[in-house]
């Protein structure tokens, strides 16, 4: 590793803990003998030369022992003992021996009168610094998983007690995980390609208090789901938040762990539906379900206000990452965000994920989500963790929203939908509220009629409110699958052919909205049309009365008040755009009040 320079466990650093527990490891003694396995070119040996101590290494490679000698310009010999080299500083003071570890003893150098253990272990979740009075200082990483396949290997303090119990006592002087800055800064310059540390999520996630965010856009009480949780503690920093977590897992013995770990109580029901096993905590915030990720469905779970992928879509085989994310996007309600962490490896390293650089690039939108998903895009884009590896990058995902050709029609002036037919609603002596997607259609009306306004800002739809002097005609600009959010009940709604914009797919959304805002002693009038022509595939999109009892029938009366056809001269007249477009029309209204 040394010879071909892949030594991404190198730091050019100190090690802050090191310093940080200097006095608790050293104390007032000055002039000690310390000793550092493996030691490599370690800057902390250097260290602690220059406060005054002796250091003592063991090192297999002879190449990062010459450069530690020569970067800090130490004048050294090269003396030969029964293990195989040892080069020391001609003062003496640093004796670093290039062998076999397991060759060396005390018979070889003494006893030393301190030791300092570094065992560097990366592709870490939770670190621990354990101290053993007046002996042994050990650095341990404790590893989300065993990989088994090269060093740095699995290891914490549990393993390390059945070696010294009985000749040490182990005190836990510090634990902290990934989310603390001091953390992140220790490990950032080391072999961050195996590090599972979740940046990303704490960059972008944890400043909920600070206000919009990534993940959450600064929403509480968020549903947040976890693909490929295993035992995550993103899941508990989430929960700790105030989320409800809900994730899947194939491996049981993940989740009992996770919630043994984190000490919460929990409940065990059987999905027969998955063929898997719900672990539910006591208060139902914390849901876990142990099956085969393909096995899932929105009618286990849906309606998602957020995901955390974090290396799930990228373990996904490529033949099987459509499926996967069809599955994804069939949780997520309207207004979710898909935060996912992807690799792009680089001078043909192979990597434990799936390469993900044909499935995101930043020029286009991917094949698999692009379809179904607006700002695409990678908001930590050309993050670098170690150039010779991969390229770490992070994505925010949304759906594309409805209004945004719309808003698209009315800048570029091609609104042929509008009719300059009257209906006076408020010249009747009503309170008219109406909501729009483009703020130009909105200014246009009330400039048009001369109706002075005030513009408030709207945050429930992520967008404005425009309000005439006299209060009677509140105007809302913004985000229509979130007006429910506004909490107003109305006793007509006017529907003039506000749905057959709508895409089918997004139709029943569209009806549990307006659901949500009609009274119960309300009627709601509705126009629709019906293309007899199958090559116009809208919008406005073509609606039967069948489509129509479909959507109301179960919680209205329909009632169909007209149906008309082209024959007609003032449905010509009040359509003809539409005829030349779809040759064919039958135009219908229909008078619904609540069951």
């Amino acid at each position: 590793m040394w010879a071909n320079g892949n030594t991404p466990f190198h730091c050019d650093d100190v090690n802050p803990f090191l310093q940080k527990f200097y006095e608790k490891l050293i104390g007032n003694k000055e002039d000690q003998k310390i000793f550092v396995p493996l030691c490599g070119k370690s800057v902390d040996m250097k260290w602690l030369l220059n406060n005054g101590h002796r250091v003592i290494g063991v090192e297999a490679s002879p190449i990062p022992i010459v450069d530690f000698m020569k970067e800090n310009d130490l004048e050294y010999i090269t003396e030969v003992y029964a293990g195989g080299k040892v080069m020391k500083t001609k003062d003496g003071r640093c004796v670093i021996y290039n062998g076999d570890i397991f060759e060396f003893n005390r018979s070889v150098d003494g006893k030393a009168g301190n030791w300092l253990l570094h065992l560097w272990c990366i592709h870490s979740v939770r670190l621990k610094v354990v101290l053993m009075p007046s002996w042994i200082v050990a650095q341990l990483l404790q590893l989300e998983l065993t990989q088994g396949r090269r060093p740095p290997y699995k290891l914490d303090a549990d393993m390390l007690l059945p070696e010294i119990d009985g000749l040490f006592t182990l005190e836990t002087l510090l634990e902290k995980d990934n989310r603390d800055p001091e953390i992140r800064q220790m490990v950032g310059s080391s072999d961050t390609r195996l590090i599972t540390l979740c940046v990303f999520l704490l960059k972008h996630a944890s400043t909920l208090k600070a206000g919009a965010t990534l993940l959450t856009q600064g929403r509480k009480q968020q549903k947040i789901f976890v693909p490929l949780c295993g035992k995550s503690l993103d899941m508990k920093w989430l929960l700790d938040e105030g989320h409800t977590i809900v994730g899947v897992e194939y491996v049981p013995k993940a989740v009992m762990e996770f919630f043994k770990e984190q000490n919460i109580q929990y409940t065990v029901h059987e999905v027969p539906a998955i063929s898997g096993t719900l672990y539910k905590s006591s208060d139902g915030r914390l849901r876990l379900y142990c099956c085969d990720f393909f096995t899932f469905n929105s009618e286990i779970e849906s309606g998602f206000d957020a995901v955390w992928d974090r290396a799930s879509f990228v373990a996904i085989p490529a033949d099987r990452q459509i499926e996967y994310a069809d599955i994804i996007l069939s949780l997520m309600s309207p207004h979710a965000r898909y935060l996912m962490e992807s690799y792009e490896y680089l001078d043909n390293f192979v990597g434990q994920h799936c390469n993900i650089h044909k499935v995101f690039s930043d020029n286009d939108c991917n094949p698999i989500l692009g379809k179904y998903c607006g700002h695409l895009k990678a908001v930590a884009k050309g993050i670098t963790v170690h150039t010779h590896m991969m390229t770490l990058k992070l994505w925010i995902i949304s759906r594309k929203k409805e209004q945004n050709s719309w808003k698209l029609r009315w800048e570029s002036g091609v609104g042929r939908w509008h009719r300059i037919y009257v209906n006076p609603l408020l010249d009747k002596g009503h309170e008219v509220h109406g909501i729009e997607l483009s703020n130009i259609a909105v200014e246009s009306l009330l400039n048009e009629h001369k109706l002075s306004f005030t513009v408030e800002e709207c945050t429930e739809i992520d967008g404005f409110v425009y309000k005439t002097m006299d209060d009677k005609c509140h105007l809302y600009c913004g985000d229509f699958f979130l007006f429910n959010r506004v909490n107003n009940v109305y006793d007509f709604i006017w529907d003039r052919a506000s749905m057959q914009a709508i895409a089918p797919s997004r139709r029943s959304e569209y009806i549990d909205v307006m659901k949500s805002i009609m009274s119960p002693t309300g009627s709601y009038l509705l126009e629709t049309q019906f293309y007899g022509n199958e090559e116009f595939k809208g919008p406005p999109y073509s609606t039967s009365r069948q489509n129509v009892l479909q959507l109301f029938g179960d919680w209205c009366h329909v009632n169909s008040l007209l149906v008309s056809t082209e024959e007609d001269p003032d449905v010509k007249d009040y359509c003809g755009h539409m005829f030349e477009r779809t040759g064919s029309l039958e135009l219908s209204f229909h008078l619904m009040h609540l069951k």
